[in-house]
C-alpha cells in the first residue's frame, strides 16, 4: 500500500512530539519519546507517510525542524508569532476535543499540524472539488504537492502531464540546489543563529542591570508592591532568556560540527581520488536503517559482519551499496554475501585513511585488492578443476 501524503507537526526537545495529519485534517498517528535522534524521527515519519508540510509552533523554526524538512524535501510552515498555550489549546479543542494525548509534547505537535492544515484548508477543499468533479480524488496528494512547491501554477496545470516543462523545472531545481550548497546553507544557518544569540545576550545583560537597580530600590521601599511585581517580571524574563541562550549555544555547537564535517568531506573529495566510508557496528536492521540519513555511504566498514535480514538486503540494494569491508567476520557469512552479489574484503588488507574524522579509501587501492582477490579465486578454481 502506497504511503499517504501527510502534514507533520513537530515539537523538538528533550522529549520530541510528533503528530501526522492526512490532507483531510484527521490524525493518522501521534507519538512522543525522550531523546529521539534525527535518524529515529525521520524513520518514524517515513513509516507514517510522505510529508508535504512540516510545521512547528514557534515563529523561528528550530534547527532540527529545518534539517528534517531539508532531508525529506518538505515545506516548513511556522506562525508569525510563538503560539501561546491558550492558542494551542483552542486549536486542539476545535479539531480533536475528544482525543486523548499522552503529554503536552504530543499536544503541541498536534496544534502545530492543525495550524498548518488550517492555513491550507480552503485550498484543499478547492482541490477536492475539482478532483471529485473529474472522478480522480486519489490524485489529491500529488496535485497539492506540485502546487505547494511551485511545480504547477494551478490544479489544471498540475493534472496536465508536460514532460518538457517538468524537465526544465527539474533542471532549474537542480541548479538552485547546486547554487545553495549544503555548506552555504549551514554557514547561513550558523550566522543567523549566532546573530540571534548575540541579540539575546545583549538583552539579557541589559535586563540584569535593570534588575539589580530595582533590587537596590526595593531595599528602601519594601512596601512598594508595584516595584516588587516589576522585579519579579524581569526575573522571569531573565530566566526565559537564559534558557533560550542555553538552547542556542547547543544549536551553534551542532551546526558548527556539521559544517566542519561537510568542509572535511568536500576537501577530501576535491584532493583525493577516493571513496568515502561509512562505519557500522553490524548489518542489523537498526544499523542499516541509519544509512539513509548519513551524508556519505559509498562503502561500508562493518565491525562485526553478520547475515543481513531480507529487509536489510532490500535497503542495501535500494541504497546501491555493493562494497563491504569488515573488521571481524566468519567465512560462511563472507561466502553468503558474495553469493548475494556483494564485494566483500577484510579491512586489514586495505589501507583505510582518515581526515577530520572522515574515513575513506583511495580508488586505486580498492581496485588493486579486487584484482588480487579475483586472481587468487581463479587460481583456487583452476586447482579444484585439476583435482576433479
Amino acid at each position: 500500500m502506497e504511503n499517504k501524503y501527510i502534514i507533520l507537526g513537530l515539537d523538538p526537545g528533550i522529549t520530541t512530539g510528533l503528530c501526522a495529519l492526512d490532507l483531510e485534517g484527521k490524525i493518522i498517528k501521534k507519538h512522543s519519546s525522550k531523546k529521539m535522534g534525527i535518524d529515529q524521527i525521520i524513520s518514524w515519519i517515513e513509516k507514517t507517510g510522505i510529508p508535504i508540510i512540516i510545521s512547528c509552533d514557534v515563529k523561528i523554526p528550530p534547527y532540527l525542524v529545518k534539517k528534517i524538512s531539508m532531508k525529506l524535501h518538505a515545506k516548513i510552515i511556522s506562525p508569525n508569532h510563538d503560539l501561546k498555550i491558550g492558542e494551542k489549546q483552542r486549536l486542539i479543542e476545535e479539531f480533536f476535543p475528544k482525543t486523548k494525548f499522552k503529554d503536552t509534547h504530543q499536544k503541541d505537535s498536534c496544534a502545530s499540524a492543525i495550524f498548518a492544515f488550517k492555513k491550507f484548508k480552503s485550498f484543499f477543499r478547492k482541490v477536492d472539488y475539482h478532483l471529485n468533479k473529474i472522478g480522480k480524488p486519489e490524485l489529491k496528494g500529488k496535485v497539492v504537492k506540485k502546487i505547494i512547491f511551485g511545480e504547477s501554477k494551478n490544479i489544471k496545470d498540475a493534472l496536465t502531464e508536460k514532460p518538457e516543462r517538468a524537465t526544465l523545472q527539474t533542471k532549474k531545481r537542480k541548479r538552485q540546489l547546486e547554487k545553495e550548497s549544503v555548506i552555504t546553507s549551514l554557514k547561513k544557518e550558523l550566522k543567523k543563529t549566532k546573530a540571534l544569540f548575540d541579540s539575546l545576550k545583549q538583552k539579557y545583560e541589559k535586563l540584569e542591570i535593570k534588575n539589580k537597580e530595582l533590587e537596590k530600590e526595593l531595599v528602601s521601599k519594601k512596601t512598594n508592591e508595584q516595584l516588587l511585581e516589576l522585579a519579579n517580571k524581569r526575573k522571569s524574563t531573565i530566566d526565559s532568556l537564559e534558557k533560550e541562550i542555553f538552547r542556542l549555544k547547543k544549536e551553534i555547537k551542532v551546526i558548527s560540527k556539521e559544517l566542519e564535517n561537510q568542509i572535511s568531506i568536500n576537501k577530501i573529495l576535491k584532493d583525493e581520488d577516493c571513496f568515502l566510508i561509512t562505519k557500522l557496528k553490524d548489518l542489523s536492521k537498526k544499523e542499516i536503517a541509519s544509512l539513509g540519513k548519513k551524508d556519505f555511504k559509498n562503502i561500508l566498514l562493518i565491525e562485526n559482519l553478520s547475515n543481513p535480514s531480507k529487509d536489510s538486503l532490500k535497503q542495501l540494494t535500494k541504497l546501491k551499496i555493493k562494497t563491504i569491508l569488515y573488521i571481524r567476520g566468519n567465512k560462511d557469512i563472507v561466502k553468503s554475501l558474495k553469493q548475494k552479489g556483494f564485494d566483500i574484503f577484510p579491512s586489514k588488507e586495505i589501507e583505510i585513511l582518515q581526515k577530520g574524522g572522515v574515513l575513506f579509501i583511495k580508488k586505486d587501492s580498492l581496485e588493486k585488492i579486487k584484482k588480487s582477490i579475483e586472481s587468487i579465486e581463479k587460481i583456487i578454481l583452476e586447482y579444484k578443476k585439476q583435482r576433479t
